[in-house]
């Protein structure tokens, strides 16, 4: 009896001093979204005037073992004025370079090409950029395709060893892709959520 109850006491504090489970929100394989914290797992912030605060795009479930590039585009649409939005930072992977353009916050493109690989990991963070507001307004973004793509689909994509892979967008605030800041998110647009509410009819 006394073992079993160690056994039950040491589990307990396993659980207990275990860090919490990542779950990206889009399950999809090789998708791209836009975040707001590096786990993939919040598309939606509510932030007040001239508090700074991180945007992620992230590449989740990547079906390949190494992020050796990428290319992707991204608009920003701010609901007040362009002049109180403020771009603080920008962050790309180590020891690579941006080809794209993207000196305007509103809108630009990656195709960013890396010397040493990301690692595959459920989330893989591409770009982390700073914002500011100075206003309280909402800002609704946007990825896509970028100016110059490796495949003619009008899709973002990524390079894992020399093979070019395309990457969906993952489901976002009312578009794939998307993320919203001072504005609440409605359903996932996905393909499959009509689905799955039409199956609770059933």
């Amino acid at each position: 009896m006394k073992r079993i109850a160690n056994a039950l006491l040491i589990a307990a504090v396993g659980l207990l001093l275990a860090g919490p489970a990542v779950a990206v929100i889009d399950p999809a394989p090789d998708v791209v979204g836009v975040y707001f914290d590096p786990n993939a797992d919040t598309r939606e912030v509510f932030v007040a005037p001239n508090v700074p605060f991180h945007v992620y795009v992230i590449l989740t479930n990547p079906t390949h073992p190494e992020i050796w590039g990428f290319e992707l585009g991204y608009e920003l649409t701010p609901s007040g004025p362009a002049g109180t939005l403020f771009r603080l930072g920008r962050i790309l992977p180590p020891d690579s370079i941006n080809l794209g353009i993207d000196d305007d916050i509103l809108a630009g493109s990656y195709v960013v090409g890396m010397a040493a690989p990301l690692p595959g990991a459920q989330a893989v963070v591409l770009v982390q950029w700073q914002f500011m507001l100075l206003t309280n307004m909402a800002v609704y973004f946007q990825l896509g395709p970028s100016e110059v793509q490796s495949i003619p689909d009008g899709l973002p994509a990524y390079e894992a060893g020399g093979v070019i892979v395309p990457m969906g967008l993952s489901f976002g605030c009312w578009t794939p892709g998307s993320g919203s800041v001072n504005e609440e998110c409605g359903l996932a647009t996905e393909e499959s959520t009509f689905g799955a509410v039409k199956a609770l009819y059933r």
